[in-house]
C-alpha cells in the first residue's frame, strides 16, 4: 500500500508541514460521510425548532415540514451508504490515488459531489421559505412581521455559502485530489458552522431584546445626566 501511494507522490501543504496523499484520501473519505450527517442533523433540528415555535399552525405548514424532513432524511440515507461503498473494494477509496488503475472500480466522485450539493441547496431553500407564510399572517404591524421573517431568513447566508462551495467543486480533479478538493473542504466546514449559528439565532431573540433594552436605558440615563449638568451650569452662570 505504501509503495502504491509513493508512486504518485504529491502532497498538500499546510502551515504545519505536509500531509501525504494517503492521509488526504483517508480524511476525504471520512469527511464525506460526516458532512452529510452533520447537515442532516442541522436540517432536522431547524424543522424541530419550527415545530416547537409554531405549535398551533395550519395543516399546510405541518405537511411542508414533514415533506422537508422526509426529503432531507432520504437525501442522507441515499448518499451516506454511497459515500461508504463508493469503491469496490472499499479500501480502494483511500489506498489508490489513481482510481482508474488497479483492481476494483469506483464511482465518479465529482458527479457524487454534485448530486450531494444540489439537493442540499434545494432543501435549504425549502426550509427557509417554510415559515414565511406563517410569520406574515401574525397579528402586528408590517414592520414587526418583516422583522420576524428577517430573523428566519438569516439562513440565506447558508445558501450563499453552499452555492459558493458548489462552484469550488468544478475545480476538482482526480490527478490532484489534495490541491483541488481543499477549497471545497474548507467551505464545507464554513457551511456547517454558519448553519449551526443561523439555526441558533431565533432562540437568541430574548437575549437580543434584553441587551437592546439595557442599551436604551443606558442611553436614556446618560441623556438625562447630560441635561442635568447643562441645567446646573446655567444656574451657576
Amino acid at each position: 500500500m505504501v509503495r502504491k501511494v509513493s508512486r504518485y507522490s504529491y502532497s498538500y501543504q499546510f502551515h504545519s508541514g505536509y500531509i501525504s496523499a494517503l492521509n488526504v484520501l483517508q480524511l476525504l473519505y471520512i469527511f464525506e460521510i460526516f458532512y452529510v450527517l452533520n447537515l442532516l442533523l442541522i436540517k432536522l433540528s431547524i424543522l424541530a425548532l419550527y415545530r416547537r415555535i409554531f405549535t398551533d399552525v395550519s395543516r399546510f405548514f405541518r405537511i411542508g415540514a414533514l415533506i422537508c424532513a422526509s426529503v432531507a432524511l432520504a437525501w442522507a440515507l441515499a448518499f451516506i451508504p454511497a459515500a461508504i461503498f463508493q469503491c469496490t473494494p472499499v479500501a480502494k477509496a483511500w489506498e489508490a490515488v489513481d482510481r482508474e488503475q488497479g483492481p476494483g472500480h469506483c464511482i465518479q466522485l465529482k458527479i457524487g459531489f454534485y448530486c450531494v450539493a444540489l439537493p442540499n441547496i434545494l432543501t435549504d431553500l425549502a426550509i427557509l421559505a417554510l415559515p414565511v407564510r406563517i410569520c406574515w399572517q401574525l397579528h402586528g404591524s408590517i414592520l414587526y412581521r418583516l422583522s420576524i421573517i428577517s430573523i428566519f431568513l438569516l439562513g440565506a447566508f447558508v445558501v450563499g455559502v453552499s452555492l459558493y462551495r458548489f462552484t469550488t467543486l468544478f475545480a476538482y480533479s482526480t490527478r490532484n485530489v489534495s490541491g483541488t478538493i481543499a477549497p471545497a473542504t474548507v467551505w464545507s466546514v464554513i457551511e456547517c458552522a454558519v448553519a449551526i449559528i443561523c439555526a441558533s439565532l431565533p432562540t437568541l431573540m430574548p437575549l437580543v431584546r434584553l441587551l437592546s433594552c439595557r442599551g436604551r436605558r443606558l442611553s436614556h440615563s446618560s441623556a438625562e445626566s447630560s441635561q442635568r449638568r447643562g441645567f446646573c451650569r446655567k444656574q451657576t452662570s
